[in-house]
């Protein structure tokens, strides 16, 4: 099985030292030497100041927002908004909710998939406190448009840069930017602690107080300053992600190296994400952005079927969720979330059979519904098939009326090139409940495409489609020379069923059970 990532284990000769030392000292949680340890690393390695260490995501998220002053003293009287994105991870909309804290959303950028600054402002009332911007697979959002917003309006700015970890903007760490940054530590992420969390404050003060807020809002053993929770992190997180910020370096180049080529085997074949040119890349994920909905159920079903397990991350927009009561819509978010495909990715992956699934898939031609399609082309793309049929479609019968017939009562598919031409055409009835036959009366494929599979999979679609209205069984006649056709029938479960010669050919009937 190739999962969607994989929580990269680290050596465990080292982790077990670590463990050693745990269990010497005896000491397991409260600002034990390891988070120590670890927190002076991290703001090394991050180029960070005051940063704090928490059991999670999502409790870094609510921390932050508690201390900046954006949760409500009275939940009843007093509503604050804050100002997010729809495309992203629940936990950024849900950690305002749980901290009676309303989400307002505004639309992403069409190509960088964040926040975008000019859906800010008209998002902004009265009850605004704070904006949440994310910073999307960690791409950097326009940090300095949200800034200038922020200072005009009195608004405090969290980003959730769950996925920005070592992401630098302008030669500066990306969670420099903000009043606060959080982290994400949790078992999937390019670092992680098994479970774990941070907050990048730019204030000292912020800090200090957060370090009460996630020890019960205490500042000494018999010293309660205010209502706070238990959101630290403990010794065993703190060894993990020690041993894992050993081989960050490894980590990373691994990373880069699946990335790039997934990026050099997909060029033209889907779209990428737009990176901030003054942003360096973690390569923490690899989203894809497919043509339609119907396309990404489709690669993602044809990876499944290898074993191999893609995530529709991040669906579906979050003003959808019916928890959220959002009353606006947002066309970018709703558009990207249904097209969006992220693809395995993780250190000791070798993408090769991904890769090959997913280009399968996308030049696999795309079957559409031609009922509504125009009369004209379609006429124009029998006539021109016609040379190859024995005798001819309008030699036994008028177009026009054929082409009536079949919309009234059957069904057409067919596939298009990229000028939105007819390339094929399978047309079938599937009504007759009684026999429970359906019956293909045409199909053909132009020569230009004929050979690379397109006639295969019309004869599919056809079947399901007829499985579907209840049929039993599919018909379909030619004539005996046509011997390819013949030979394409019998290869996707057709028999013959009988031969029947007339003054004009020898017609063959063949049928495949549904």
């Amino acid at each position: 099985m190739i999962p969607v990532t994989k929580p990269y284990l680290p050596n465990r000769e080292k982790l077990n030292q670590y463990i050693d030392g745990i269990y010497e000292r005896g000491w397991l949680t409260n600002n034990g030497p390891l988070l120590q340890e670890l927190t002076a690393r991290l703001e090394k390695h991050l180029g960070v100041e005051n940063l704090l260490l928490v059991s999670n995501g999502t409790l870094a998220l609510q921390i932050a927002y508690r201390v900046l002053g954006i949760t409500p003293d009275n939940r009843i009287n007093d509503v604050p908004e804050a100002i997010t994105t729809p495309f992203t991870f629940v936990a950024t909309a849900s950690s305002l909710k749980w901290e009676g804290i309303t989400p307002v959303f505004a639309d992403i950028d069409p190509d960088t998939w964040c926040l975008k600054p000019e859906n800010i402002k008209p998002a902004i009332t009265s009850q605004t406190k704070a904006i949440v911007p994310v910073h999307v697979f960690g791409n950097a959002c326009d940090v300095d448009a949200i800034d200038e917003i922020a200072k005009e309006y009195d608004l405090k700015v969290i980003y959730d840069a769950a996925h920005a970890f070592g992401v630098e903007y302008k030669g500066k760490s990306l969670l420099s930017y903000g009043d606060a940054a959080t982290l994400s530590f949790h078992a999937t992420k390019l670092f992680h602690t098994v479970e774990g969390g941070a907050i990048v404050f730019k204030h000292r003060e912020d800090l200090e107080k957060a370090k009460k807020l996630i020890s019960f809002g205490m500042s000494g053993p018999e010293t309660i300053d205010e209502v706070g929770i238990n959101a630290k992190m403990n010794e065993i997180q703190a060894a993990m992600g020690l041993c894992v910020l050993d081989e960050i370096s490894e980590v990373h180049d691994s990373r880069r190296t699946i990335w790039n080529s997934y990026k050099e085997a997909l060029t033209g074949q889907v779209v990428f994400q737009s990176w901030e040119e003054s942003a360096r890349n973690n390569f923490s994920y690899f989203p894809i952005l497919l043509k339609s909905e119907e396309q990404v159920l489709k690669v993602q079903s044809a990876l499944a079927k290898k074993n191999i397990h893609a995530r529709r991350y991040f669906y579906p927009s979050l003003n959808n969720v019916k928890a959220f009561d959002a009353q606006e819509e947002m066309p970018i978010s709703e558009s990207v979330a249904s097209k969006i495909l992220c693809l395995p990715l993780y250190p000791t992956l070798n993408n090769e059979q991904v890769r090959s699934v997913v280009l399968s898939e996308l030049k696999r031609p795309n079957v559409i519904n031609l009922i509504d399609f125009n009369d004209a082309l379609i006429i124009k793309f029998i006539r021109m098939m016609d040379s190859f049929f024995k005798p001819a479609i309008e030699e036994q019968t008028d177009l026009h009326q054929y082409l009536k017939k079949i919309k009234s009562h059957g069904c057409i598919i067919g596939t298009l090139n990229s000028s939105g031409e007819i390339t094929s055409i399978a047309t079938f009835y599937a009504n007759d409940s009684t026999s429970g036959d359906a019956f293909i009366s045409y199909l053909a494929v132009n020569p230009e495409n004929q050979g690379n599979g397109i006639a295969k999979i019309l004869i599919h679609e056809v079947k399901n489609c007829s499985r579907l209205r209840g049929m039993r069984a599919l018909n379909v006649t030619t004539w005996q020379e046509n011997e390819q056709a013949i030979a394409l029938y019998k290869s996707n479960g057709f028999e013959l069923i009988k031969t029947v010669e007339s003054d004009i050919r020898v017609t063959v009937y063949l049928r495949s059970n549904l």
